[in-house]
C-alpha cells in the first residue's frame, strides 16, 4: 500500500503518453511511439540504477514516475507536429504537485489527520478541474436521461 501513491501517478503519465499516442497512430508515425518508448525505457533503468540502492522498491516506483513524465513530455513535444494540443500547464502541474503532496502524506503521517488532509487535496483538484468535471457530469446526465426515456 506504501508504494500505491506514487505507482498511481506513474500510470496517470503512462495514461497520458497512450493518449498521445493515438495521434502518432493515426499518421502512421510508429517510429516516435518505438523512440520515445526506449527513451522511457533507458531513463527507467538508469534511475532504477540509481534510487533502488537507496530507496528500496520506493526508489523503482519513482524511477517509473519520472521515465513516464519523460516519455509523456517526449511525446506531447513531437505529437505538436501534428495536431495543436493545448495543455494548461500551470493547473496541471499544481494538480500534479497536490498529488505528489498526497503520496508524501501518505508514506510520512501516520495518524488520521491523513484522512483529513487527503480529502482536503481532492477537494483542491476538483476545484481545478471544475469546468471539466461539469462538462462530464452533464453529458453523463444527458446519457442517463435518454436512457430513462426508453
Amino acid at each position: 500500500w506504501q508504494y500505491t501513491g506514487t505507482l498511481i501517478i506513474a500510470q496517470l503519465f503512462g495514461g497520458l503518453s497512450v493518449c498521445i499516442s493515438g495521434a502518432f497512430n493515426a499518421v502512421k508515425d510508429t517510429k516516435t511511439l518505438a523512440t520515445t518508448t526506449l527513451i522511457g525505457a533507458g531513463v527507467n533503468v538508469a534511475m532504477n540504477a540509481i534510487l533502488i540502492p537507496g530507496l528500496g522498491v520506493l526508489g523503482a516506483t519513482i524511477a517509473t514516475v519520472i521515465s513516464n513524465i519523460v516519455m509523456w513530455a517526449c511525446r506531447l513535444h513531437k505529437v505538436r507536429t501534428y495536431i495543436d494540443i493545448k495543455v494548461n500547464y500551470k493547473r496541471d502541474v499544481v494538480a500534479y504537485i497536490f498529488l505528489i503532496i498526497q503520496c508524501a502524506i501518505g508514506l510520512l503521517i501516520h495518524s488520521w489527520y491523513v484522512y483529513i488532509a487527503q480529502t482536503i487535496i481532492i477537494v483542491l483538484i476538483f476545484v481545478l478541474y471544475r469546468r471539466e468535471l461539469k462538462t462530464v457530469a452533464k453529458r453523463m446526465l444527458g446519457i442517463v436521461w435518454s436512457l430513462a426515456k426508453r
